[in-house]
């Protein structure tokens, strides 16, 4: 029988088509890559952009705030204090302190008023007492005048506001000035510290701040918390806590009423005394002691005494705490104020032992025991170093950074590059005279000179070996914050503008733009067209990858079909040879 031989047919298996489909698209998939490459540097671009700005917006920040364009930060020095004594005082110390030692006697410390009744055989026990006794106060408010006139006719009581505080027993004083030609008054204590009243427009609220008089004489004015002032129909005249002639008043508050039935216990009476709402400053702790009810004052001081008496009935009698006429039975510790002598001479009363911070002016004092201790207070230069320092640390990390990217540096690890023909490699901003020229401003900026001198003034120069700004003299520029801060700051407040109002174009400045967000807005953009195009490209090739496989798997069956027809042919009887044949050439 006849037979053919095929040996040499150009027979594409699949593998071979898809190599031909890969060789046919490799051109355009090199166009492909190049749009990657693209796409990849600008996203290296974007980063440095994204890098330039952090750096410059952190150096912005600290040029704003020395330059005084940040209203939460303040430059200048602090004060430190050291006691001799720490187991007898805690001091600190604001920056208006003055500079000195300071000798403190503690003579005695403020104490509670605290009394005691008798004991009893059992406190959970019902006492089988009843009736109503006021703690904290009278049974009724009194307002007795000390000094009237000067606008002033009288005082008097009234019921204190819904939601407002009694004020506390004590001596107040209604103090009157000229503000821009108004009257204006206020209500303060015996400290002098200004108390919260009605607001006198009749607005609701209170204040504690001075108020306008307009309107009030011959009125009387409901401060809202028992205490009535009646203005009189003359003109008022200037006058503060401590002058003769000041309108004062000694107000006794009304106390706590505490009811006591026949099945109150010492417990339960000790719980109701303590849940009561007191005047301001009258409050009353009340505790059991050896079977004894204790009662002391929620407050130190010689004027915080505790005062008590019987309404119906004669409980606090009973408890031995009060007589009849209001007098204590039995008294543990007498109200008194801290005896502090400042500086062997002068002497002083505070009814606290903490946050006495109208002793010595710009100390806060927290008192701990008796004796004898200095106070000394000395200039603290470290904060404000430590801003000029922080200045000088993001002033160089963005220079470094510009220098490496606008820079053109030679490649020490070429091989060339030790002979005639270096290499080098050039930043990605090198070409970029927007960041060039930012650094030779930014220099001057800094190091320029303003109307109140230059960095170099006040010890900061440049190292010549790293290119570093940096304090070059720590006396000089400690000198020149400790003995001339006001010209200190106004140097830094110069150049700290100088370098903001250069900045501010770079990094935005008052919800505008600046060079850095449009730049990388921009290269974001290119990013996303440069992605879109890639698509594209990768869809069309693609689509005429498939159509030139199916080309070929097309041809391909050809073959197959001319060689089946041959085959048939031959089975005939015919012969032929078909070697060497290749339908593809």
């Amino acid at each position: 029988m006849a037979t053919v031989n095929s040996t040499g047919l150009g027979y594409l298996s699949q593998t071979n088509i898809e190599s031909l489909v890969t060789i046919a698209m490799s051109y355009r998939q090199q166009e492909v890559k190049s749009l990657q490459t693209q796409v990849s540097n600008l996203g290296v671009l974007r980063a440095i952009y994204s890098d330039v700005s952090t750096k410059l917006s952190a150096l912005d920040s600290v040029a704003q705030q020395l330059g005084g364009q940040d209203p939460t930060y303040s430059f200048g020095t602090g004060k430190s204090v050291s006691v001799g004594d720490v187991y007898m005082l805690a001091v600190t110390a604001d920056s208006t302190a003055s500079p000195g030692t300071y000798s403190l006697e503690v003579d005695s410390l403020a104490t509670a008023h605290t009394i005691r009744g008798s004991s009893f055989g059992q406190v959970a026990e019902a006492l089988g007492l009843s009736g109503t006794f006021y703690l904290g106060g009278k049974a009724s408010a009194t307002a007795s005048a000390v000094t009237t006139g000067s606008g002033v006719a009288g005082f008097g009581t009234a019921a204190v506001a819904a939601g407002a505080t009694q004020l506390g027993s004590g001596d107040y004083s209604v103090e009157f000035r000229q503000s821009g030609g108004v009257w204006q008054f206020r209500v303060v204590d015996a400290t002098g510290t200004a108390v919260s009243v009605n607001r006198a427009d009749g607005t609701t609220g209170m204040t504690a701040d001075w108020q306008n008089y307009s309107g009030l004489a011959g009125t009387t004015f409901d401060t809202g918390r028992g205490l009535t002032i009646s203005f009189d129909s003359t003109a008022p005249s200037i006058h503060y806590i401590g002058d003769a002639g000041t309108p004062k008043v000694t107000y006794t508050a009304q106390g706590a009423a505490i009811n006591v039935t026949a099945d109150d216990s010492l417990n339960s009476i000790r719980d109701k005394i303590n849940s009561a709402t007191y005047a301001d400053g009258n409050q009353v702790v009340a505790s059991i002691v050896d079977n004894a009810l204790v009662l002391t004052a929620g407050e130190t001081g010689a004027s915080h005494t505790i005062a008590g008496q019987d309404s119906v009935g004669t409980v606090l009698q009973t408890l031995n705490l009060f007589n009849a006429d209001g007098s204590v039975m039995n008294l543990v510790q007498a109200a008194g104020d801290a005896k502090l002598i400042v500086n062997g001479s002068m002497t002083v009363y505070r009814s606290d032992n903490s946050g006495l911070n109208n002793v010595i002016s710009g100390l806060t004092i927290n008192l701990k025991k008796t004796g004898t201790t200095t106070i000394s207070v000395t200039t603290d230069t470290s904060s404000a170093q430590s801003k000029v320092q922080e200045l000088l640390a993001k002033f160089n990390d963005a220079m470094t950074y510009l220098r490496a990217k606008t820079g053109v540096t030679q490649d020490t690890t070429s091989t060339s590059s030790s002979n005639s023909n270096p290499t080098y490699t050039r930043g990605a901003l090198a070409d970029d005279s927007v960041f060039t020229s930012l650094r030779y401003s930014l220099y001057s900026a800094l190091m320029g000179s303003t109307a109140d001198g230059n960095l170099g003034d006040i010890g900061i120069g440049i190292n010549k070996d790293t290119l570093q700004i940096e304090v070059t003299d720590s006396a000089k520029l400690s000198t020149a914050l400790s003995q001339n801060m006001s010209g200190t700051q106004n140097l830094l407040k110069g150049i700290g503008t100088a370098v903001h109002n250069l900045l501010s174009s770079y990094v935005g400045s008052g919800g505008s733009q600046g060079i850095l967000t449009l730049r990388q807005n921009s290269v974001d953009t290119s990013i996303a067209n440069y992605n879109a195009t890639i698509q594209q490209r990768n869809d069309l090739i693609a689509k005429d990858s498939d159509q030139l496989r199916q080309q070929y798997y097309a041809l391909q069956q050809q073959y197959l079909n001319a060689v089946q027809s041959l085959q048939e042919w031959t089975s005939f009887g015919g012969t032929a040879s078909s070697s060497g044949v290749n339908l593809f050439g």
